[in-house]
């Protein structure tokens, strides 16, 4: 059920972005970043502070690659999400295209590099990302925090902290993505909680381990594990 809702919520995305989308490219090679050592836990997520302001225009000036995983699915998406919003605004047409909200498109979307300066490096910046849709069912509502790592000329962007809310009554869906950045690894670990009958108690979870390499030739993403539990209706 929580993959159907997903694919519900971000099919209501994909007709604002067949033209104006973020740019992306497939991983070519990658650099050893700088020495890092931290960690993004759900506390972190909510404590965090937005700083200077990220235009789409500089997304779209980028070389991105995505973590071809499902871990960064939504990243992709998202961030295509809020290119559309900033560029409405910045043209003035952003009142407009609220006036004519429906039910599951987006209304809001922001991106900032995180304001405390001990998540920046020479190889890497931290961003804050946050979008919201129109406050109808279905609805949608995130946080994310993506590191952003610069190599060989690249834009490698992976999902470092997610806090995420989805539903469309009765199914419910509630994403936590968390991580530990050592070096050239990214261990990342992603909660996925739904619930789609309100009349049987309990809800289906979904956790997930994934380890990215940034220190090869070509960008490494090994699972390392995948456990699904049922509760409802026991």
């Amino acid at each position: 059920m929580k993959k159907n809702l997903i694919v519900t919520l971000i099919g209501s995305l994909l007709f604002v972005f067949v033209s104006g989308g973020c740019s992306d490219k497939q991983p070519e090679q990658s650099a050893s970043p700088a020495e890092l050592k931290f960690s993004i836990d759900s506390a972190t997520i909510n404590s965090l502070k937005a700083g200077e302001a990220i235009t789409y225009q500089q997304l779209r000036g980028m070389n991105i690659v995505y973590a071809d995983h499902e871990v960064a699915d939504d990243l992709r998406y998202m961030l295509n999400t809020f290119c559309r919003i900033d560029s409405l605004k910045q043209s003035g047409a952003y009142e407009s295209y609220v006036e004519n909200l429906e039910p599951g498109m987006p209304q809001d979307a922001s991106a900032a590099m995180v304001a405390d300066p001990s998540f920046q490096s020479a190889s890497l910046k931290v961003w804050l990302l946050k979008v919201s849709s129109y406050d109808a069912c279905p609805f949608y509502s995130g946080v994310f925090v993506i590191g952003n790592f610069s190599q060989h000329k690249q834009t490698v962007l992976i999902p470092l902290g997610v806090i995420y809310q989805a539903g469309d009554p009765p199914s419910f869906m509630n994403k936590l993505l968390t991580s530990e950045i050592q070096n050239s690894r990214v261990l990342i670990h992603s909660r996925i909680t739904s619930d789609e009958d309100d009349e049987s108690p309990g809800n289906e979870t979904e956790t997930l381990s994934v380890q990215i390499d940034l220190n090869n030739k070509n960008l490494s993403i090994e699972e390392l594990s995948r456990n699904n539990s049922d509760t409802r209706g026991n």
